[in-house]
């Protein structure tokens, strides 16, 4: 997969290979059940270099796992650094997207 250059996330920050990297590894170890269901046939994601991601499949026979892997969500790693996937909060996780999420209120 090939990243553009000028994808960012809400904060600025430009989204790399290692995003993607951390993503499917955070995904896999601390998502959702679905997520591990998911993306089984994947045996690894590489960073070779910042725009460029290598997904290595266990499989060859699963032709719509490339499409499967387009839908990944791309988590900011820098932003995730000080906080903990894990725990839930009210704090919305940042984005990048063309929404950007103005205010929380729970309720």
């Amino acid at each position: 997969f090939y990243l553009r250059p000028e994808a960012r996330f809400h904060d600025g920050h430009p989204m790399r290979a290692d995003d993607v990297v951390f993503s499917f590894q955070t995904l896999i170890k601390d998502g959702a059940p679905l997520y591990r269901a998911y993306y089984a046939d994947v045996d690894e994601a590489i960073a070779e270099d910042p725009l460029r991601v290598l997904f290595k499949f266990k499989h060859t026979n699963n032709r719509e796992l490339p499409l499967i892997l387009g839908q990944l969500p791309v988590l900011p790693k820098h932003w995730w650094a000080t906080r903990d996937f894990t725990k839930g909060n009210l704090e919305f996780p940042l984005g990048s997207g063309p929404y950007k999420v103005a205010e929380v209120k729970a309720g």
